[in-house]
């Protein structure tokens, strides 16, 4: 089964309308207000499933970014995908590759659910990072469970 099949099933299946492939490949729909990428490789072996996930916190955002790139280790807290930054808009992005051999409708969405899980555990985590940190005790409290938590998905 091919992606654009296993997409325009996927959209009727779950009432997503208005999906349409790009030039190149690629797809872009909203699930709950997240918009989600479907990009085509150029060898048409796999696919991957990305979405960006919030801007850099204002200050310490290297102690962050540190954090994500802890988080790709291995692929043990990302469950095979990838945490990077969008050098084009400086945003945070989760990226899921996928081989089409073998993929299927059911463990397309299987594996969309999985991501969209992931996802919403690095939003929370970057809405929970409190960018003022350094303003107050309380605050820095605040900051480094947050980050104490992060840590410990890692």
């Amino acid at each position: 089964m091919d992606i654009h099949s296993i997409i325009k099933e996927f959209c009727d299946r779950y009432s997503i309308e208005g999906v349409a492939p790009e030039k190149d490949g690629s797809t872009f729909f909203k699930v709950d207000d997240q918009e989600v990428g479907i990009l085509k490789s150029p060898t048409e072996e796999s696919i991957t499933i990305c979405a960006e996930f919030g801007d850099p916190p204002e200050s310490f955002t290297s102690e962050f970014s540190e954090l994500l790139l802890k988080a790709n280790f291995l692929y043990l807290s990302t469950e095979g995908g990838t945490l990077s930054q969008n050098p084009g808009n400086n945003k945070y992005v989760f990226m899921l590759p996928l081989r089409l051999e073998g993929l299927d409708t059911d463990g397309f969405v299987q594996k969309l659910d999985r991501f969209l899980v992931k996802l919403e555990e690095y939003q929370i985590l970057l809405k929970e990072y409190n960018p003022k940190a350094a303003s107050s005790d309380n605050d820095s409290v605040s900051s480094q469970s947050s980050l104490s938590a992060f840590s410990q998905m890692i």
